[in-house]
């Protein structure tokens, strides 16, 4: 048995029904010989049945304590059984790519059983038809809660899944034979309240320890970056203020998906353009254009950048590769900058200075505290939140979406001989953040996926054009 940290806990306290709290993955493979739905169900559900001790997310399930008084224990699941993860879905004769992600929209907007271990896996027949895939593909859709892992611990859970040259096939990540797990029964609740009494004095001491750390470095981060400056390029920089967006608002329970490809070489020759830029900056460049044509034609462009978080992987070997491992950044989104060169080298400065603020504070500084958060602040936070985001209008925030940047597999992978072709990774949305940003490579492309609720981005079709046109413009300005 072993509890969840605050940081970990705060995804579950945040599970609602119209704010599941999990992440994941759509990955596309490529057949080299058409093969029967029944029997790639079973080769499939056999190679996850292989790959069970690669990884505790797999079998253990989470246990609340009595009136929410505690962080919630993961123990492991004495009933685990693999075929009520697994489920196959087909793309009908004549669905189309849009088809598709409304599927996947739907998937993602259904929450998982906590009565069970938090994944599924979805099997999707027919992409085969797509003219966006080759012949013979099909899909994996891929679900696990966001208390469980983050995005860098989930590519490289994704990655061992896979085949492995090395070895056999015949015999490729079977570790069925120095498997030594056993399932557990799940803790009394005389046992779980006794714990939660001895953290209710016990957690509040370490929060404040870890925030008698944390304020003074803030103090000095603020001081280093407080107020407007000039970049080298001699552009103003104003950092990311509280305003309304139409993201900042309470959620609905439907969900929206779209997804662009980008050639990494092409985004690599943007960055060349503009020494001491990186990938990461040139996405937040997109995302600002896009956000900044979106914006203008729903007449609701703001005269100040917006606010995009970005997630910063902190991950050790000390970490483990379960759990998260978060630090955070908030980065100015030039929404309010017309011309794309100036734009891209107005957030590059911007996540500049963001990332020595979150650096002047300690990487590991707010995952500290995050932590040691009691169970009971993190639910009045959320509650709290939930509640404000009904003001007409949308809420104040310092943040208008989320960007995460994911670096994935740079090699092909295969699984049971199929070759993996696409992947995209998909975030999750929240009461006054409704609109979400990943970005995952692949061999030379990165998928760009954008979540939404229906009520944060009316339009999701004419953000992806605007995407695209950001995209285009910065080729254009960079002389490709």
């Amino acid at each position: 048995m072993e509890q969840l940290n605050g940081l970990d806990a705060f995804f579950v306290h945040g599970e609602s029904p119209r704010t599941p709290m999990h992440i994941a993955a759509m990955l596309v493979y490529k057949e080299t010989t058409r093969v029967h739905p029944d029997i790639r169900h079973q080769n499939l559900c056999q190679r996850i049945s292989h790959a069970l001790p690669l990884s505790t997310v797999f079998r253990r399930r989470l246990v609340t304590v009595p009136k929410g008084l505690d962080h919630p224990y993961w123990i492991e699941d004495a009933d685990f059984a693999l075929e009520k993860h697994v489920f196959r879905h087909r793309l009908g004769s004549k669905a189309n790519h849009q088809n598709l992600e409304q599927l996947l929209a739907t998937l993602h907007g259904q929450a998982m059983d906590f009565s069970k271990p938090l994944w599924e896996a979805h099997i999707i027949d027919g992409l085969g038809q797509l003219p966006e895939y080759p012949s013979n593909s099909y899909g994996l859709f891929l679900k696990v809660h966001h208390a469980a892992l983050d995005g860098v611990s989930a590519t490289q859970i994704l990655a061992s899944l896979h085949d492995n040259p090395q070895r056999n096939t015949s015999s490729n990540i079977d570790n069925r034979e120095t498997d030594s797990w056993v399932g557990e029964p799940a803790p009394s609740s005389s046992r779980l309240l006794w714990r939660a009494y001895i953290n209710h004095f016990r957690r509040p001491l370490h929060l404040l320890s870890e925030g008698r750390k944390l304020l003074p470095k803030m103090q000095r981060a603020k001081a280093q970056h407080d107020g407007s400056q000039v970049s080298p390029e001699g552009n103003r920089q104003l950092p990311p203020s509280w305003q309304r967006s139409p993201f900042n608002k309470k959620i609905t329970a439907e969900r929206q998906l779209l997804s662009l490809h980008f050639e990494l070489d092409a985004l690599n020759s943007i960055r060349k353009q503009q020494p001491g830029t990186t990938l990461n900056q040139v996405l937040l460049a997109i995302v600002s254009g896009g956000l900044r044509h979106y914006l203008i034609a729903q007449n609701q462009l703001p005269a100040d950048p917006l606010g995009g978080l970005v997630p910063i992987n902190v991950r050790t070997k000390k970490s483990g590769k379960g759990g998260n491992a978060l630090g955070m950044m908030v980065a100015g989104l030039r929404v309010d900058i017309e011309d794309p060169l100036q734009r891209l080298q107005a957030v590059r400065y911007s996540a500049h200075c963001a990332k020595k603020s979150s650096d002047s504070m300690g990487r590991f500084s707010l995952m500290n505290v995050a932590k040691h958060m009691p169970s009971l602040a993190e639910k009045s936070l959320l509650w709290g939140l939930s509640a404000a985001c009904q003001i007409p209008g949308g809420l104040p925030m310092p943040l208008a979406t989320v960007l995460s940047n994911i670096p994935g597999p740079r090699e092909s992978l295969s699984l049971n001989g199929a070759e993996l072709v696409d992947i995209q990774a998909i975030g999750l949305i929240t009461d006054g953040c409704g609109l979400f940003h990943v970005a995952l490579s692949y061999q030379q492309r990165i998928c760009l996926t954008v979540l939404s609720a229906p009520n944060t981005l009316t339009q999701p079709e004419k953000y992806r054009d605007c995407l695209q046109q950001s995209y285009q413009e910065l080729l254009t300005a960079t002389g490709h």
